[in-house]
């Protein structure tokens, strides 16, 4: 998280506080979306760049090239 998100979150939870709310800081823990989509994100973007990766390859930006090279597999 950018410093300058976390100084703002946590000033606007500060001043919710002085306003009477309750708040209290979660236990979240968010891991990598990868495992659980990776194969949907590749599937997804092999089916949308498969003709600009055949015939433009090199041209691509290199997350589309991983994930259509990724997916063929």
């Amino acid at each position: 998280m950018h410093p300058d998100v976390a100084d703002v979150t946590y000033r606007a939870a500060r001043a919710f506080e002085d306003m009477g709310c309750h708040v209290e800081e979660p236990k979240l823990a968010l891991d990598p979306p990868y495992d659980t989509y990776g194969a949907l994100m590749t599937a997804d973007a092999f089916n949308r760049y498969r003709t600009l990766y055949e015939f433009s390859g090199d041209r691509l930006l290199g997350y589309s090239t991983f994930s259509s090279s990724t997916a063929r597999r």
